[in-house]
């Protein structure tokens, strides 16, 4: 982050699998903040979701259940593991739970679009949240997509490397066989252990 805010290019000069709005979620950090400033951004910015979720689970659940959900929520988002690794995660829970209560197709497109510009790999949720607008589809999706262009659009110098990094490189890792998968399993389960708990 630091080298994006000395002014070298994303992509080109350094070779990073994390989309546009990466780096805006960890600018705090880049511009010198410390690491305990950054889990804050992070932390404020998950708890931002909170309202948009409530609106979400008035929509989708009995009334008697929303008051289960919602503070079930808050406390899946008070494990500190999300904020002390300040997750790109902890930054897309409000633009993805958004977009599925936006009273607008295209402010759901954006959120969608600016989600998908965090990290790619919201995409398989995607169809989820158009199930559950199911109005305007065809508005939503192409503000999602030219909010995706329109990001980026700035790294047209580096285009070869912008998209090796964002999408062939998404694909080849999604490729991995599952004997790779399974070798590479028990480096993430204290990783997974300490999100459960």
């Amino acid at each position: 982050m630091t080298d994006v805010v000395d002014g070298h290019w994303p992509y080109g000069h350094l070779f990073l699998n994390r989309q546009p709005l990466t780096y805006l979620a960890y600018l705090p950090a880049g511009l010198g903040a410390s690491i305990e400033l950054q889990r804050v951004v992070a932390a404020f910015a998950a708890a931002a979701s909170v309202p948009a979720f409530f609106v979400l689970a008035k929509r989708w659940l009995p009334e008697r259940q929303v008051s289960f959900a919602v503070p079930g929520y808050c406390v899946l988002l008070a494990n500190p593991y999300m904020f002390i690794v300040t997750n790109v995660e902890a930054f897309l829970l409000l633009p993805l739970i958004a977009a599925a209560v936006a009273p607008s197709a295209v402010v759901a497109g954006i959120l969608i679009g600016a989600a998908l510009m965090l990290k790619l790999t919201v995409l398989p949720i995607v169809p989820a949240i158009l199930f559950m607008r199911r109005t305007d589809l065809r508005v939503t999706v192409i503000a999602a997509i030219g909010t995706c262009a329109l990001l980026s659009l700035p790294f047209v110098a580096v285009w070869g490397d912008f998209w090796t990094a964002n999408v062939t490189f998404s694909f080849d890792y999604a490729r991995q066989s599952a004997s790779d998968r399974l070798a590479n399993a028990p480096f993430y389960w204290p990783v997974l252990l300490g999100a459960l708990f």
